[in-house]
């Protein structure tokens, strides 16, 4: 699953806090980042139904994005 910034939050120039760094994230960041799953937004443990996706960065560290500031990208698109 690939995901992106959101629409909207792209389109005011804005980047997306990381909840457990000092990163803030657009889209061209977020092509460094591979989803894992979700997790709890308050202890960061596995959650299918967490509001919070959980990221590894190519350097290996993990990084934990609010879904709600996220839009799904289809496998194969341009957009």
């Amino acid at each position: 699953m690939a995901y992106k910034v959101r629409a909207d939050l792209t389109a005011q120039d804005l980047a997306i806090p990381s909840l457990n760094t000092d990163e803030y994230y657009t889209d061209e960041e977020m092509r460094d980042l591979t989803f894992v799953g979700w997790v709890n937004e308050t202890t960061f443990e596995d959650d299918v139904d967490g509001a919070v996706a959980k990221f590894t960065h190519r350097l290996g560290h993990p990084v934990f994005l609010y879904s709600i500031d996220l839009d799904w990208v289809e496998e194969g698109s341009n957009k």
